[in-house]
């Protein structure tokens, strides 16, 4: 192998070591901000919310399980705007709901 075949093979090695590295340090960023957002998820209860709203929504959940959710143990860990969404999502689970809400 020549200076020059050589010299361009290191090169290239050194190239493919700093573009690993870059790499890998954006992973790290991208895993530590999953990690926070994942925290942050479990925190608020918001995948126990997401599943209550939803569950209201379609009707496959009442008025117990929205009581059960806002006086629960976890009821203090939930933000109000989270609170005041899930009793929205349960008035679009109740045909005509609207109506009830209008002004008359």
């Amino acid at each position: 192998m020549t200076n020059a075949a050589y010299d361009q093979c290191c090169l290239s090695n050194r190239n493919s070591v700093v573009m690993y590295r870059e790499q890998l340090a954006k992973l790290a960023v991208h895993v530590e901000m999953a990690s926070k957002l994942s925290a942050a998820i479990d925190a608020g209860h918001l995948t126990d919310i997401g599943a209550l709203e939803q569950a209201l929504v379609y009707g496959d959940a009442g008025s117990k399980e929205l009581i059960a959710l806002l006086t629960g143990p976890q009821a203090p860990h939930l933000l109000p705007s989270d609170k005041v969404g899930t009793l929205l999502a349960k008035t679009m689970g109740i045909p005509n709901a609207l109506h009830l809400l209008m002004p008359r």
